[in-house]
C-alpha cells in the first residue's frame, strides 16, 4: 500500500452518542453508536451504510487494519485525537513525518508511540495528565525538527540526552528544573532562528528560593533586559560578532511551577541591538 498524505482518527461524545471518524486520504469512514449500545453504524464515502454489533472502539480499530499492509501504516501525517480505540492488532510499525496525538488519556499514547519507526520531523503530544516514561523512549531521539510534549515527565538528564537543535521545543514537565532548562535555552539560542521558531518550557524550580534571574545566570553570550515583570528582551551574541534581539516571556505559575517562552513571530526578521535588521 503506497504512502498517503493523511491518516487520522478523531472521536467525539455528544448528546449520548459516540462518533469516530477515520481518514485515510480520500477514504473517510464515519462510525457512530449510542453510549452503552452495541449497535454500531458505519458509513464510508462511496459505499452504502451498514451496521455491526459489538464495541464501537474495537470495531473502529478493526477498520484501521484495512489500511495496514504487512504490519506497516505509512503516512505523511499521523494524527489521533481523543480516541479510546485500541492499537490495531495488525499494526507493527508507523512511519510518518509528523506524529500528533491529543488527550488519549490512560497512557494510551505510549502504546502508539512504541510503533513509531524511524525518523520523524514533528512530534506533538498533548495530555491533561502526565505521559509517564516518555523521556526514556528511543522514539524521542529520532525527532528532528519539533518536539512538543504538553503533559510529560521528562527530566533534566533525559532532556540532555535528546537533540539540541530543535526549531520548536515545547515541554511541560514537573521533573524539569532550571538547570535543564538553562542548558536547553542556550542550545536553542545557538541555532539559526527563523520566523515561527518557539522555545516554551514549563518547569519546577529546584528550590523555593529560586528567582527568575537565576535562569539566565551563566548564559555567557546573553544579556537580559526586563521590560515588565513578565516580559524581557534577550540580546544574544553570535560568533560572527553580531548581536540579535528576541522578545521573551516569563510566568510564575501555581504549585512552584515556572514558564519561559521565546516565540519568534511569523513576520520576524533578524534584528540587531541597534534596531537594524540583518
Amino acid at each position: 500500500m503506497p504512502k498517503v498524505r493523511q491518516f487520522s482518527v478523531h472521536e467525539l461524545e455528544n448528546n449520548g452518542k459516540i462518533f469516530i471518524s477515520i481518514v485515510f486520504d480520500e477514504i473517510v469512514t464515519h462510525i457512530s453508536s449510542d453510549i452503552d449500545s452495541n449497535l454500531v453504524k458505519i458509513e464510508r464515502s462511496g459505499k452504502s451504510e451498514k451496521t455491526e454489533t459489538g464495541d464501537i472502539h474495537q470495531i473502529a480499530s478493526d477498520i484501521c487494519n484495512e489500511f495496514i499492509e504487512n504490519g506497516l501504516l505509512e503516512s505523511e501525517n499521523f494524527q489521533i485525537d481523543k480516541t479510546k480505540i485500541p492499537v490495531p492488532s495488525n499494526l507493527q510499525k508507523i512511519r510518518c513525518s509528523r506524529f500528533s496525538s491529543a488527550f488519549l488519556g490512560d497512557q494510551k499514547v505510549i502504546k502508539w508511540l512504541e510503533k513509531l519507526d524511524g525518523g520523524v520531523e514533528i512530534l506533538k503530544l498533548t495530555e491533561n495528565g502526565v505521559i509517564k516514561g516518555l523521556g526514556t523512549m528511543e522514539q524521542l531521539k529520532n525527532v528532528t525538527k519539533e518536539l512538543i510534549a504538553v503533559g510529560c515527565d521528562i527530566s533534566d538528564e533525559e532532556l540532555e540526552n535528546l537533540r539540541d537543535d530543535y526549531c520548536r521545543l515545547v515541554l511541560h514537565s514537573e521533573k524539569l528544573t532550571e538547570k535543564g532548562v538553562k542548558r536547553a535555552l542556550e542550545n536553542y539560542l545557538e541555532q539559526p532562528q527563523k520566523a515561527g521558531n518557539v522555545f516554551d518550557v514549563r518547569f519546577k524550580a529546584s528550590s523555593t528560593d529560586f528567582d527568575k534571574n537565576d535562569l539566565f545566570k551563566g548564559l555567557m553570550k546573553a544579556e537580559i533586559t526586563w521590560e515588565q515583570y513578565f516580559s524581557f528582551k534577550i540580546s544574544y551574541s553570535l560568533n560572527c560578532g553580531k548581536i540579535l534581539e528576541y522578545d521573551g516571556f516569563y510566568f510564575d505559575l501555581e504549585n512552584g511551577l515556572h514558564s519561559v517562552k521565546i516565540m519568534i513571530p511569523m513576520d520576524w526578521k533578524p534584528r540587531l541591538r541597534d534596531g537594524n535588521t540583518v
